[in-house]
């Protein structure tokens, strides 16, 4: 194959004409599917609209609104999976995001309670797509966490093949979850099934659409990954989601994962909540086999949110650095165990009071470079007077 310096310019130019001609003709076919995607979600949106009356009255008054009656909110899994809608589950690696979407898959289809506390309301029928994990993991951690044969959960054998694009792949699953009376499907993981830019809200809602066609009918189970830490910046559950912010708007519940200081505990936040107050911050202990691996979550309570946590952990290792002066930071986060906050927490915690003129640290080359903190305000006494 002859390289472009075999090429005359005109031949070059030629190339690079077609090149771009490929390219526009690629944009427009994917222009082409999202056209016909929102028209397919239109059309939906008008036959309810339809089958409920209220095509006669597309306008229609708030009297009007406050004298309709509609059901109270409904859920499957409470405070968790809502009737109708998509939960998304976040964490950073390691936190076990995928296992947890095999957990809450038996927990649907035997209709116990999540973590032992959160009521599961009904049983469903699953549809897992994943394309993290190979199907050999997958069958592991479901003979793991003691999860039913069962013929109620599918799992598609060549998810790899499966993309929102391919419209007889999208319609093939879109009759087997009408055909098999799905009611939940899990994602995993959401930018597995990802085009166009994370970032762009316009691609987002593409997405989220394309996902929602289809069934109309089924709730949605994201599992996402968490976006990379801002130094010094404190975030909400919400803002840890990867991607645009949109994507947290398209969502009903969000919830963030991490794990605990031993590594055998999950903490747990609620980003986002639709229509209720968002549950506290709480924690679950990770049950696990000798050679079996994880067998269960329990719930163990709930805990401090992140900004309480620094709150405490700056006032605590202020006062011990101001005690004890040129202390190091291994000692200093061995001191400070007892107020079960995590590294991080601790590290947060410590920025802020540098930040803020109230302590200082230096490198000992004599002690391996070791990082030592000392307190740039004066110990007083109770009249006080500095000592």
């Amino acid at each position: 194959m002859p390289s472009f310096d075999d090429l005359t310019p005109d031949e070059i130019i030629k190339k690079e004409t077609e090149a771009r001609k490929t390219e526009k003709l690629k944009k427009a076919e994917d222009a082409e599917f999202w056209k016909n995607l929102a028209e397919e979600n239109n059309e939906w949106t008008k036959k309810e609209a339809e089958d409920s009356g209220l095509s006669k009255h597309p306008i229609i008054t708030s009297e009007e609104l406050l004298q309709m009656e509609f059901p109270p909110q409904q859920w499957i899994i409470d405070k968790f999976l809502p009737e109708g809608g998509i939960t998304m589950i976040v964490g950073e690696a390691g936190t076990l995001k995928s296992y947890i979407s095999l957990y809450m898959a038996k927990i649907l289809l035997s209709g116990e309670k999540l973590f032992g506390q959160f009521e599961t309301y009904r049983k469903c029928k699953i549809l897992l797509i994943d394309k993290e994990n190979k199907l050999a993991r997958i069958q592991r951690r479901l003979i793991s966490l003691g999860a039913p044969a069962s013929p109620e959960m599918w799992i598609i054998k060549y998810p790899e093949t499966f993309i929102l694009e391919d419209k007889e792949w999208v319609e093939y699953v879109k009759n087997f979850i009408l055909e098999n009376q799905i009611d939940v499907v899990i994602f995993d993981s959401f930018i597995d099934f990802f085009t166009g830019n994370e970032n762009s809200s316009t691609d987002t809602a593409q997405v989220m659409n394309a996902i929602r066609s289809l069934s109309p009918t089924a709730q949605y189970i994201l599992i996402h990954h968490d976006s990379k830490p801002v130094p010094r910046l404190i975030r909400s559950a919400a803002q840890k989601t990867r991607g645009s912010s949109n994507i947290i708007a398209q969502v009903d519940t969000q919830f963030y994962f991490e794990k605990g200081k031993d590594n055998k505990t999950l903490l747990i936040e609620q980003g986002k909540s639709r229509d209720e107050e968002p549950i506290p911050k709480f924690e679950v202990s990770i049950i696990s086999g000798i050679d079996t691996g994880i067998q269960d979550f329990t719930y163990k309570g709930e805990v401090k949110s992140e900004v309480r946590m620094v709150e405490e952990a700056k006032e605590f290792l202020f006062n011990y650095i101001q005690n004890n002066p040129m202390i190091s930071k291994e000692e200093l986060f061995d001191a400070a165990t007892s107020l079960g906050c995590s590294n991080r927490t601790l590290q947060n915690a410590l920025s802020i009071l540098k930040n803020n003129g109230l302590i200082d640290s230096l490198r000992k080359p004599a002690e391996g470079n070791k990082m030592f903190y000392i307190s740039l305000e004066k110990n007083s006494d109770e009249d006080g007077e500095t000592i």
